[in-house]
């Protein structure tokens, strides 16, 4: 299959935006997840290391909340609530919808109970949350790809 002729469409900086906060979520998620592993076969280690990667995840998945936010309304400017719901509802709208809602705020709402379950150091149970919190990640990522490379809205 020869995928040459893919390009990024749109403005470069907010795509450059993107994937770095892309790979900021990505990598504190995937390394969360890791270390939650670690965590299980060795009881005994300091909960401060998973505290601080947690946190960076937070702060990252903080950050894209707010670049695609922004990113939303740049796209929906100048819409009547009538286009903006028949937007969303049709392509890429949908997709749009689905990266904003899972792999944004689904991850998002997710890594607050991560956070909470390493302050009480449930490591278990932060791990079992970090694999959902990757999964969103993960999908919201690959349609973030998708939207930019076919429609070149960073998001």
């Amino acid at each position: 299959m020869d995928i040459s002729h893919l390009t990024l469409g749109g403005e470069q900086t907010p795509l450059v935006i993107n994937s770095i906060l892309a790979s900021g979520v990505m990598g504190f998620s995937m390394a969360a997840m890791m270390l939650g592993h670690w965590y299980l076969t060795q009881p005994t280690l300091s909960i401060d290391e998973l505290k601080r990667i947690t946190l960076m995840m937070i702060f990252f998945l903080v950050l894209r909340f707010f670049f695609s936010t922004y990113q939303c309304t740049h796209v929906l400017v100048g819409m009547t609530e009538s286009e903006i719901y028949r937007y969303l509802l049709k392509m890429p709208g949908i997709f749009v919808l689905m990266r904003y809602v899972w792999g944004i705020l689904g991850a998002l709402i997710l890594s607050f109970f991560v956070w909470r379950t390493v302050k009480i150091r449930s490591t278990q149970s932060a791990t079992g949350i970090l694999y959902v919190v990757v999964v969103a990640c993960l999908v919201g990522e690959i349609l973030s790809l998708y939207l930019a490379f076919f429609f070149g809205i960073p998001l």
